[in-house]
């Protein structure tokens, strides 16, 4: 399985969010959490919302399908 987009809402900063998700084919036993896209303008912020981010993606194709992990990109404006 290639990146999946989660889109949801804090609750606690009461603000949208999207995060583009790779889950590994095997089980996994660890997270890594990328946290990026403060400072984009809204039109890269609703661009960014209906891709997943094409260079994570090329990677993990190549190499993290089979690595024991989570990657999590996570985009707010």
């Amino acid at each position: 399985m290639n990146g999946q987009k989660w889109i949801g809402k804090s609750k606690i900063l009461d603000r949208q969010f999207h995060a583009d998700v790779f889950k590994s084919n095997n089980e996994p036993k660890g997270i890594i959490l990328w946290l990026g896209g403060s400072g984009i303008d809204e039109d890269e912020y609703n661009r960014r919302k209906n891709t997943i981010v094409s260079i994570f993606e090329e990677v993990w194709v190549r190499l993290g399908q089979e690595l024991p992990i989570i990657f999590i990109f996570v985009t707010a404006p």
